[in-house]
């Protein structure tokens, strides 16, 4: 085949009829909306983890991935609570691999496999694969990682994939029934996990907070960072107060005054439990994670993922009320995810980052972003520009 339409499978690794396969017992509606009102055929339903593990070893066509449930409790959905009939007879609860005593067991081996020395070495070969540099072109022919070229949305090394005869209807069907390869994140090969925690077999079951999505076990982190702050705050530490900052000196490492004021070495943890003044002109809905400005104005980022421009004449005026000094500020949606950095390159310039890994070059005059770059593996936390 030629080059722009060669491929070794037809379908996809992460599709919907995948996904309900495995939430069957959960979701049965959605197989029953998928297969117009009824379930799929009995040697495709899932049955057995011995079944399902034999079938994508040794079938080409048997693709699926494992999807979040697998490594979360609680894990009713391997469970027919609904009391699920086919054509063929009762659903019953997913069989288990012999080494599992029931499905809070199975579950707990999972994630604690997952977490393990072992898959933390090799999971960078599968993020390659999946969103990083062997995804597509000539190092995803090395890798046999070539799929349909429609599951590349229309784009595959730079070609236009053959969709000459398609219609617009016909191929957004085919992308939502037989799946698509997600956004390339990593232009080069993933690094391996830096550190591995210890994980004990039954963390998962005395800890909950293991099983909440990522974004709530961030929220805590930063709760109980800011809750041990605050307490030695409370102690007997003396304060530091530079530059209208309050630091604690049992978090903050005074360093060398070049010019202006006093700059605190604070960690993002520190940043976070400083104590902060209500400023009008800077309100915002989340947490202020950085602060900078220029001869003309004052500027903030937050976790709310916007850029606040608040005019240094703002505060002229110690007689202004809150309503006029916030009526003069500008807001910008920089990003859907909180902001970490923030620079200025000049008056209207800034170069802010975030936990999308990306540098933004923005400008406030136009009140729009002049690039973006992903830079980054992981969050931004830090900006800092030379002389030139």
């Amino acid at each position: 085949m030629s080059e722009e339409e060669r491929f070794l499978y037809g379908t996809h690794y992460s599709t919907p009829a995948y996904v309900i396969y495995w939430l069957l017992r959960a979701m049965p509606e959605r197989m029953l909306r998928l297969h117009n009102g009824h379930f799929d055929t009995w040697p495709r339903l899932f049955r057995s983890v011995l079944e399902s593990w034999e079938s994508v070893n040794e079938s080409t066509a048997s693709l699926m991935e494992l999807i979040p449930e697998f490594f979360v409790l609680p894990a009713t959905w391997l469970e027919n609570t609904l009391g699920i009939i086919t054509a063929e007879g009762p659903l019953t609860d997913v069989q288990l691999p012999s080494w599992a005593v029931d499905v809070t067991d199975f579950v707990c081996k999972m994630r604690a496999a997952l977490e393990s020395d072992w898959v933390s070495e090799h999971l960078p070969a599968w993020i390659d694969l999946i969103f990083g540099y062997k995804q597509s072109g000539e190092e995803a022919d090395k890798a046999d990682n070539l799929f349909h070229p429609v599951c590349y949305t229309g784009s595959r090394n730079g070609h236009n994939t053959s969709t000459t005869g398609i219609s617009t209807a016909a191929l957004e069907t085919q992308l939502q029934e037989f799946g698509r390869v997600p956004h390339q994140l990593f232009q080069e090969a993933h690094p391996p996990r830096l550190k591995v925690p210890p994980w004990g077999a039954n963390k998962l079951k005395e800890d909950p907070l293991q099983s909440e999505p990522w974004y709530k076990v961030v929220r805590h982190i930063s709760k109980h960072s800011l809750e041990s702050l605050e307490a030695l705050h409370t102690g007997d530490q003396e304060d530091l107060v530079n530059g209208g900052a309050v630091c604690s000196s049992a978090t903050a490492t005074p360093v060398e005054q070049k010019s202006g004021p006093v700059v605190c070495g604070l960690t993002s943890a520190a940043m976070q439990g400083l104590v902060s003044h209500a400023v009008a002109p800077l309100a915002a809905s989340g947490r202020i994670t950085g602060i900078a400005s220029c001869v003309v104005n004052l500027y903030s980022i937050g976790e709310d993922g916007c850029l606040r421009v608040s005019p240094l004449s703002a505060f002229a005026n110690d007689n202004s009320s809150a309503m006029a000094m916030a009526s003069m500020r500008r807001n910008f949606r920089i990003s859907p995810m909180p902001l970490s950095a923030l620079a200025v390159l000049r008056t209207d310039l800034l170069a802010i980052g975030g936990h999308d890994n990306a540098l933004t070059l923005y400008s406030s005059s136009r009140g729009t972003a002049l690039a973006k770059y992903q830079v980054h593996a992981d969050t931004v936390s830090c900006l800092g520009v030379s002389p030139c």
